[in-house]
């Protein structure tokens, strides 16, 4: 007995919580049942000063009064279309998001998403040199990236400007959807450029020349492979500045006589009832010295234009008098120096 009264003293009896210490416990259940916060750490810290960057801002975004890193955005909200709300490090991710812009209702709110874009890296450049590193890295590759376009598709570097204008208006204006379904072949970009904006263009020029004097200048051009063409080239002087357009380009189908192109070039400006204003502005023509434009017979395209707008002036083009004084320089060159520069076009035009 002795024993077993000794065995009972060494077994320690179960211990019944206290009722403070359960209420903690049933706290720490409830506690670990809810969601646990994100750590505020790795997320920038909303900066109001945002606000003084753009009126877009103000107008449209606040601060999460309960989360010290998020924001909240108003029109989104109260749109009720998508997401309303996200951390500041994303805000910009936000705004040029597609939801947000539909839920903007004015029009010039929504074309200005790229200026508040840009507003907020700007601010964020400068206050976080991580950051503004990073976008530097961004900037040069899009920079390399759009110059091995240039140099790739054999564009002239001066589009660079305005091909990166152009993108940034298609990433505004369209949908990632929608540019990753785009397709465009060279057949059917030729056909909107006949049928479209051609005539629009032509339309454009030709209220210029009724509001201004201007010259003409055609020649015609031809090689084996291809019917001959008669290309005109208007002049213009519009807020004092020089305009120098294409204003046609016609295949030559039947002879190409005087008669022939003087008909063609008619038939192309001087008609409709805006021919009068048309004829009286029209102050000079240029072209080369062929039989078929400025002939000794008074045959030839300019002539007969002379003959019917007796105040117009007729010249020789200048390109054409370098042209011929080009080819009588060749006779005296060594052939030698001719021939290696023959094989040298040879070569890059097989």
């Amino acid at each position: 007995m002795s024993q077993l009264r000794k065995s009972k003293v060494l077994i320690p009896a179960k211990r019944s919580e206290s009722p403070q210490k359960g209420k903690k416990s049933q706290k720490a259940l409830k506690s670990s049942d809810k969601r646990p916060k994100e750590s505020s750490q790795k997320y920038t810290i909303f900066n109001e000063k945002i606000f003084e960057q753009h009126e877009h801002f103000k107008k449209f975004i606040k601060k999460d009064p309960k989360v010290n890193t998020r924001f909240v955005c108003i029109a989104c909200k109260d749109s009720g279309k998508g997401s309303f709300s996200g951390y500041y490090d994303d805000l910009a991710t936000h705004i040029g998001s597609e939801n947000h812009t539909e839920s903007l209702q004015d029009e010039e709110e929504k074309n200005e998403i790229t200026d508040v874009i840009l507003a907020y890296h700007k601010f964020r450049s400068r206050r976080n040199k991580k950051n503004y590193k990073v976008l530097q890295g961004t900037m040069r590759e899009m920079r390399l990236d759009f110059t091995a376009f240039l140099w790739k598709n054999e564009l002239p570097f001066t589009l660079a400007p305005g091909l990166v204008d152009f993108v940034k208006q298609a990433v505004e204006k369209y949908s990632p959807d929608a540019l990753n379904l785009l397709t465009l072949s060279n057949v059917y970009a030729n056909q909107i450029a006949r049928e479209v904006i051609s005539p629009f263009l032509k339309e454009s020029i030709f209220k210029d020349l009724e509001q201004n004097y201007f010259a003409l200048s055609f020649d015609e051009s031809s090689d084996k492979f291809s019917p001959s063409y008669l290309c005109t080239h208007v002049r213009y002087i519009k807020n004092e500045e020089l305009h120098n357009k294409l204003l046609s380009l016609n295949e030559i189908s039947e002879s190409a006589s005087g008669e022939y192109l003087y008909k063609m070039l008619f038939q192309e400006i001087f008609v409709g009832d805006k021919k009068e204003y048309l004829a009286k502005n029209l102050v000079g023509v240029c072209t080369d010295r062929g039989a078929n434009m400025l002939s000794l017979k008074d045959k030839g395209l300019a002539n007969r234009l002379k003959a019917d707008y007796k105040h117009i002036i007729t010249a020789h083009d200048f390109c054409h008098y370098f042209n011929l004084i080009s080819k009588s320089c060749l006779d005296h060159f060594p052939q030698d120096v001719l021939n290696f520069l023959s094989d040298i076009c040879s070569y890059f035009f097989v």
